[in-house]
């Protein structure tokens, strides 16, 4: 092909790229740079179009989705987050009013008696 000796088997891929590869670069037909990078150039070049590339998706459509799903699970981690967060804030207000419950009306209920008739300074 193209005046050199091809080795091995005579597969289709095999003397497809050897054909295409005699033209000088710009100069090749249409049909091998359609078909020079699908994985099975013998279906593309009989169709006359890459076969794989019909189940494969844009660029722009694959990182417009995995931006949208960063998107989604950043939102749903933050509501989970601000929901731990208001629960476990109810759980120490929860706590705090169990154990030391705030009397408005009783003021004098703290341990420390201000006595103020020790004038001569001594301790009973």
């Amino acid at each position: 092909v193209n005046q050199a000796a091809i080795r091995g088997a005579l597969e289709f891929a095999t003397v497809f790229k050897a054909i295409c590869a005699g033209f000088l670069t710009g100069t090749e037909p249409a049909i091998c740079q359609k078909c020079s990078t699908c994985r099975d150039e013998h279906k593309c070049v009989v169709e006359g179009r890459c076969a794989s590339a019909d189940g494969a998706v844009s660029t722009s459509t694959f990182a417009s989705t995995i931006f949208s799903l960063c998107l989604f699970f950043g939102c749903v981690g933050l509501i989970q987050w601000k929901r731990a967060q208001t629960q476990m804030r109810d759980q120490v207000k929860g706590i705090l009013a169990e154990y030391m419950p705030l009397d408005e009306d009783k003021i004098d209920s703290t341990a420390i008696v201000d006595d103020d008739d020790d004038i001569d300074g001594q301790f009973t």
